[in-house]
């Protein structure tokens, strides 16, 4: 009954660490990389009417690199794409160091 009730005190504390990660990884990730930024990064390189910008957590940016997915008109064929945007704060918005090239 003792390891049993450790056992749930240790996966409950195990269950609260892991929702404070998110939620302080998400407050860090608006501020250091807000929508917009990712926004501005597609449009200086041409892609025009740019949505989206949900965080996005399996990409090929690096491993501290924090993503953001768009949706985007090509600016050459003008169909809609959807297109990575990397940030770290020595660089800056970049594309994916693997994967597509825009």
């Amino acid at each position: 009954m003792k390891n049993t009730m450790k056992a749930i005190g240790v996966g409950i504390t195990a269950l609260f660490l892991g929702v404070a990660g998110i939620g302080i990884n998400t407050a860090y990730g608006n501020v250091v990389f807000p929508v917009e930024k990712g926004i501005t990064y597609l449009e200086s390189r041409g892609y025009t009417n740019v949505e989206g910008g949900t965080r996005d957590y399996f990409n090929m940016c690096g491993k501290d690199d924090l993503a953001r997915s768009y949706t985007a008109s090509h600016p050459e064929t003008h169909q809609r794409v959807t297109r990575t945007v990397c940030h770290t704060p020595i660089i800056g918005a970049h594309a994916p160091a693997m994967g597509m090239a825009y």
